[in-house]
């Protein structure tokens, strides 16, 4: 066995000359799949947080319930006198799915917009989607309800389609384009 010296500039120079090539990449579709995946990252976050606040948004809507207003007889002459005989705020708010009774033991038919109650009779009236507006209301002194409000009930998913789309999707192109500029300043340069 003889003896083998070696001198390190040989070596040193293949070890420099390694590391100026550019490495090749051991997975060339696992670089897309993983870019894919980042891409979506944002709008995936930005789904999750809006459906997750709708819905604990949601959770404190009470359900659906029946709610009966009853009409006392005269209630015609009080209202045109100035008098607010069933006490109606300005503002009435329901929920999706509410149903709202008129039982009228007036002498005069009433109506609260579209809801018309014929004197002497019961209606019942199924409030089925979300709405808001100002009525005409014969109950009132004012002759108008301000504002009728029927309120969604549960999760609107609809709602996180805005979100997602104006902020997930910039977010998910910022973490794509971070996570390149770190490769590229990482110390293997990949």
């Amino acid at each position: 066995m003889g003896l083998r010296l070696s001198h390190p500039l040989p070596r040193l120079l293949a070890e420099a000359e390694g590391a100026a090539r550019p490495r090749a990449r051991a997975k060339k579709g696992g670089g897309a799949l993983r870019s894919l995946l980042l891409l979506l990252s944002g709008p995936a976050l930005v789904f999750g947080f809006t459906a997750l606040t709708l819905h604990l948004m949601g959770r404190a809507s009470r359900p659906p319930r029946t709610i009966l207003l009853v009409v006392p007889e005269g209630t015609r002459e009080r209202v045109a006198r100035g008098e607010n005989p069933l006490e109606l705020p300005p503002t009435l708010g329901f929920v999706v799915g509410d149903t709202l009774v008129i039982r009228n033991l007036d002498s005069a038919a009433h109506r609260i917009g579209p809801f018309i109650a014929p004197p002497g009779e019961e209606r019942a009236f199924k409030l089925g989607r979300a709405s808001a507006g100002s009525l005409l209301c014969s109950l009132h002194p004012s002759g108008r309800l301000n504002l009728l409000r029927v309120e969604p009930r549960g999760v609107e998913m609809r709602l996180t389609l805005a979100p997602t789309l104006y902020l997930g999707l910039p977010l998910g192109f910022l973490a794509l384009g971070l996570q390149r500029v770190i490769r590229r300043l990482g110390p293997e340069g990949g």
